[in-house]
This record gives C-alpha cells, structure tokens and sequence, in this order.
C-alpha cells in the first residue's frame, strides 16, 4: 500500500475496528497514509451512548484517524436507499484508495449489512477493495479464511491502547475479550513468522 493512500473504513459499531485493524491503521497513519472511520450506529446496550462516542474519540486520536459518526438506529440497520445514499456520499466526499469493511462470514445483522453496503458502495470504482477479520467478541460465525497478513508487531502497543480506551466493553466483556484479541493476532502472526499480524480478505486489487 503506498504511503500517500486514502484509507476509508466502514463499521457498524464503536469499538468494531480497532481490534481487527488498529495494527494496520496505525502503521498506515505513520507512513503518510490518511486513514478516515465511519461508524453507523452508537448502541444503546445499557452504557450511556456520551460514554461510547467519548470512548469512539479517545480512540481514534490514539490512532490519530479521521472520524465519521452516524447515528442510525443500533439493532435495526437496515440496507435501504437511504443508508445507501449516506455510505455514497461518504464515500464520495472522501474519494478512497481502499475501502475496508466487515466479513461477509459475520453473523450480527448490523456487520453484515455494513458488509453489504460496501460491496454497493465500491462497486464501480477504481478503488481496492478488503474485508476484515470477524469482529471479537461474536457469537458462532462461518470461518473467516485471510488471504492478506500484516505485520504489525512494531505497532502493537499503540493497537492495545486504542482498544483499551473502550473501557465499558472491557468492563462489560471481561478482559478475555482482550485475550482473544491477542491470540487471534498472534496465530495471524504465526502464518507470516512474525509475533503479531492482522488478517484480511483481498476482495478488489488493482495494480
């Protein structure tokens, strides 16, 4: 990926991203890269909604990424005209060299229909194209199957910290969440023969 990239990455939720591509992004910020985040919805999942955009901003200045926060109805994200019109404008507004976005092996209804609304936004551009890794934690999921690593061991740390500014889900979760985390990136890791590595799935390269 080069270093003057655009790097535009769609979520459902707070806290969606960092554990699946924090490595990646703060590698890709380091290198020149701007990297921009789009979340849809803010949970109401018995944490005051001010806590996990307070907690969303800590976390992208940690990462030093730009932020897009849309408040369409947690549980209920629909693909519809109208969320399609938002991803496009943003989208567009952007103009990204890479678009990420959730597996299509997810279960959650809101990850899959951000997965959908991606393929729809990147279809008829010139931009590459990429799935992340099954969002941690998730209940049972088809397995996901990588075909891009990324060594991010140098920025390890800075990932840890991004995700440990999502202090109510740690809460909420237990630290095992954290654990998980770890050992998936570190079996990612064992696949390139490096300590930690992020997986994704090459849906569109353009070379």
């Amino acid at each position: 990926m080069k270093n003057n990239s655009k790097v535009l990455v769609l979520a459902a939720h707070p806290d969606d991203i960092e554990p699946q591509m924090g490595g990646l992004i703060a590698q890709l910020i380091d290198n020149g890269s701007r990297v921009r985040i789009a979340i849809f919805t803010i949970p109401n999942d018995g944490c005051p909604k001010d806590v996990r955009v307070e907690e969303l901003f800590h976390s992208t200045k940690i990462l030093n990424c730009e932020l897009i926060i849309r408040n369409e109805e947690s549980g209920n994200l629909k693909l519809n005209q109208k969320l399609i019109t938002i991803a496009d404008k943003i989208f567009n507004d952007f103009k990204p060299t890479h678009l990420f976005f959730c597996s299509k092996d997810e279960t959650h209804q809101d990850h899959l229909v951000i997965n959908q609304v991606g393929h729809i936004v990147g279809r008829k551009t010139n931009c590459n194209i990429f799935e992340y890794s099954t969002i941690l934690p998730g209940g049972f999921s088809k397995e996901f199957n990588p075909n891009w690593f990324v060594d991010i061991t140098k920025f390890y740390t800075r990932k840890k910290e991004s995700i440990a500014a999502y202090s109510s889900q740690i809460k909420k979760i237990g630290k095992k969440w954290l654990r998980d985390i770890e050992k998936r990136d570190a079996y990612y890791g064992s696949k390139i023969n490096v300590k930690y590595a992020e997986g994704f799935k090459i849906i569109k390269l353009i070379t």
